[in-house]
């Protein structure tokens, strides 16, 4: 664990709580935690053992879960095998469609090309979520359904002059499907909650904190944002 990443994964967190689940989802371990932090091992398991009963699973559930997300660690070792030009290049961590449904998404339907352009091949649940366009298998694009999962779809397939993500994203959509790769969504629903007594819409933490996390590149190209680094977890 070096500092540079804890720091960046905890700043502007305020409790210990979050600072166990940030650095926790970030990959680290429970002792690691509980020595950056100064606290007792028992603590860092009580954090975790609390938001596995929250989510109605098992601890060892969200232990494997947060295992299996790409580490800050993985990056550095790819960079470190790129050679001498590894300091100048920093690597981004790559998020794929396996690391999202490990983490609960579901495969909810793929984007086909028709006569029009795109459509789905089959129909979607409806309702918040937070969903994923994969690419081969490769995250490109995450964003957020606030009123209808089914509606905000549907954008892509016919978006409206002022709908500028979905006028932006949909020819990138169809490109990939006419090079024949297979074009994925993937879908979340996560539960609401509360914070000291104020709500929490989960449903866009979770987009927001997938794309600092991983910046999909579809989502960089129309934010002028950069890819996330070792240096930025």
């Amino acid at each position: 664990m070096q500092k540079l990443d804890v720091d960046a994964l905890t700043h502007g967190l305020c409790t210990k709580s979050e600072k166990i689940r940030a650095l926790s989802g970030a990959g680290f371990g429970r002792t690691e935690i509980a020595k950056y932090l100064g606290i007792t091992y028992q603590h860092v398991y009580n954090v975790l053992a609390k938001l596995a009963k929250y989510l109605g699973i098992t601890y060892q559930h969200v232990y494997n879960v947060l295992a299996k997300l790409p580490k800050a660690s993985d990056s550095k070792e790819a960079g470190s095998k790129s050679g001498s030009n590894s300091t100048k290049r920093k690597a981004h961590v790559e998020l794929t469609s396996a690391h999202l449904c490990a983490a609960g998404f579901e495969a909810a339907a793929k984007w086909v090309l028709d006569d029009k352009g795109i459509k789905l091949d089959r129909a979607v649940p409806s309702g918040q979520a937070v969903y994923a366009f994969a690419v081969a298998g490769i995250v490109k694009y995450v964003g957020v359904a606030k009123l209808d999962i089914k509606r905000r779809l549907y954008g892509y397939k016919v978006p409206g002059p002022t709908q500028k993500t979905n006028v932006r994203v949909r020819p990138l959509i169809r490109t990939a499907l006419e090079q024949g790769s297979e074009v994925e969504i993937l879908v979340a629903k996560p539960l609401g909650g509360e914070w000291n007594g104020l709500p929490i819409d989960q449903v866009a933490g979770l987009e927001a904190g997938l794309i600092r996390r991983f910046a999909p590149p579809w989502n960089v190209q129309g934010t002028g944002l950069q890819y996330a680094t070792v240096d930025d977890l």
